[in-house]
């Protein structure tokens, strides 16, 4: 006539503690693992659960007699057994199966829940999920959907996240590269009026050249605007890259 429930949280076990004693009116105690262990065992008495108990001990495992009683059933494994990770970090939910993995793996996969298993600590045997949509599944199943819309909250925060630090390492290499490419075209300028060089450009490059040598730390698109007569970014770059194109052969020739 003895109700024993492993649970893997003390805080857990107080809690549903008070409520046995407050809906029930039975004494409940709190004991340590018979087997060692994290967690601890609530017992109490009560006839009439034994009875239906041991009625359904033989049949399949966990079936649920309308869809209340089965995300009751999920709940009561998650209070009992259930760890779920901070979403912020990772996802992933398991469940200490206490030698009960091919029932409750038989029960989720009639709900169409795969978990995985594992063993820990050389005996505790633990089903987990790590696909944040089946858990968000199991959160819903179990009729728990503050914890569902939590997750789902995370995962679109972390993908606003990621997508900031996309742009944002993508505009930092863009600086990065063109920072280089400006470094190495005022070094070749430089090294073009060292040797007296200049003046062998063509006139309009000469002075995009000197132009380019006097404003060294302006980006490109700073420097097309104070150009006269305008010029577009584009028209400007090209216009440099031929600079260079042509610096390198008169370097090349002295």
């Amino acid at each position: 006539g003895q109700i024993r429930l492993r649970l893997a949280s003390r805080g857990i076990a107080d809690f549903l503690a008070q409520i046995v004693s407050e809906v029930y009116g039975k004494g409940v105690g709190i004991l340590p693992p018979e087997r060692g262990g994290r967690g601890c065992v609530l017992a109490f008495h009560s006839p009439s659960a034994a009875r239906r108990l041991s009625e359904t001990k033989d049949a399949p495992p966990y079936k649920a007699e309308c869809p209340a009683c089965e995300g009751a059933f999920l709940r009561g494994v998650f209070l009992a057994s259930g760890r779920l990770t901070d979403p912020d970090k990772q996802y992933c939910l398991e469940f200490s199966a206490e030698g009960r993995e091919e029932a409750l793996s038989a029960f989720f996969s009639l709900l169409g829940l795969l978990p995985r298993g594992i063993r820990r600590r050389g005996c505790e045997r633990v089903l987990y999920f790590r696909n944040s949509a089946e858990i968000e599944t199991f959160f819903t199943l179990a009729d728990l959907n503050a914890i569902t819309f939590r997750i789902i909250n995370k995962k679109i925060e972390r993908s606003l996240r990621s997508e900031a630090n996309r742009a944002r390492n993508f505009e930092t290499f863009n600086i990065r590269k063109s920072t280089s490419a400006s470094a190495e075209q005022v070094a070749v300028l430089r090294r073009l009026q060292d040797a007296g060089l200049l003046g062998n450009l063509p006139d309009e490059l000469e002075s995009t050249a000197r132009f380019r040598l006097e404003n060294d730390s302006l980006s490109l698109s700073q420097l097309a605007a104070l150009m006269t007569p305008k010029i577009s970014k584009s028209g400007l770059s090209h216009r440099l890259a031929k600079i260079i194109r042509i610096a390198k052969e008169l370097l090349g020739n002295v």
